[in-house]
């Protein structure tokens, strides 16, 4: 992967930029409850050269580094700490034919995982409409599967393997209030974020081993993503 000393050293800025967040001081914070639904999008770069050797062999063009990734999740939000869930999917990778010749493989990554974190920031100048920042750490699981077709058509041949990962990444959250429906209910709010991460899932765990002209082909899907947010849900002082 032409980016990958990048990737690395993008991944220990990330751990950096953690860290300092963490040892902010939250005196004088003021105290939020929250529950929000959200459904994110944006892109993630993988790390897949090792595949690709397989694939290039075979006779099978390479898989991109650049994936469009879609998912969404539950968070909470209690004073300082923040917790949830979140699910992912992976666009599936088609690179095309080979010199006219019908050969195809698609690829598919789906996970999921349960995080956890620290409100570090919070910029509250207007009580309703606060922006805070925090890291979290996930913990999860997924599957992935390559899929071969030596002639393009239906008759796909499957190979799916599983795995767990970890998940680090630092959050921007932007609330929007919006009007009640019921003026017992609780303030509801729009939110609106931006989630930069690094996704560590271990070679070891997620390897093909039944693959015809490789027994061991990584289909670890590692890497850095960028990902916008968007959720409603309710937001109220404490």
């Amino acid at each position: 992967m032409p980016f990958s000393s990048g990737v690395i050293r993008t991944g220990l800025w990330i751990g950096l930029i953690l860290t300092s967040l963490s040892s902010v001081s939250g005196q004088g914070l003021l105290r939020y409850e929250s529950l929000t639904g959200h459904v994110e999008a944006g892109v993630s770069f993988l790390d897949l050269d090792k595949v690709n050797e397989v694939m290039d062999g075979d006779g099978f063009l390479q898989f991109p580094s650049t994936y469009f990734a879609f998912g969404g999740g539950i968070t909470r939000l209690n004073n300082k700490l923040i917790y949830g869930g979140s699910a992912y999917g992976y666009m599936t990778a088609q690179p095309g034919f080979v010199q006219n010749l019908p050969r195809l493989a698609t690829l598919h990554f789906h996970y999921a995982n349960l995080k956890i974190g620290y409100l570090a920031y919070l910029e509250a100048t207007n009580p309703e409409q606060p922006i805070m920042v925090y890291p979290t750490l996930g913990v999860g699981g997924g599957l992935a599967r390559l899929r071969t077709s030596p002639d393009s058509l239906a008759n796909y041949t499957p190979y799916t393997t599983f795995g767990i990962n970890v998940d680090a990444a630092i959050h921007v959250d932007f609330y929007v209030p919006l009007q009640r429906v019921r003026e017992e209910s609780r303030p509801a709010v729009m939110k609106l974020g931006l989630q930069v991460g690094y996704l560590f899932s271990a070679s070891s765990g997620w390897v093909i081993d039944d693959y015809p002209s490789d027994p061991d082909i990584p289909l670890a899907p590692g890497g850095l993503y960028i990902r916008a947010v968007l959720g409603m849900g309710n937001l109220k002082q404490k």
